[in-house]
């Protein structure tokens, strides 16, 4: 279950689900930087990623946790460094 999607209808999730790519981060592994250019959201099936902005963290997301969304509703440009904390098994939509 993911909290941004708890009120949509569930053939949409469905949908959005079967175009994700499911991706496996190692730990310490970037999956982006801070000030990239960004076109996809990530969310997490297992594990755990540390969020951090301008080398300080300001967050640990885990199993139904998303980040990388404010790249597509904004300009493109990442807001924050992403690593992975431990294995994570990522989906990328």
């Amino acid at each position: 279950k993911i909290a941004c999607f708890s009120g949509s209808d569930p053939d949409f999730v469905r949908f959005l689900m079967e175009g994700c790519r499911a991706v496996i981060f190692i730990p310490n592994q970037t999956i982006f930087r801070e000030g990239s250019f960004g076109n996809a959201m990530y969310i997490v099936k297992a594990g755990e990623v540390v969020v951090s902005v301008r080398d300080k963290v300001v967050a640990t997301l885990g199993e139904g946790s998303y980040f990388g969304e404010m790249a597509l509703l904004c300009d493109g440009q990442r807001t924050a460094t992403v690593v992975a904390k431990s294995f994570c098994d990522i989906r990328v939509v």
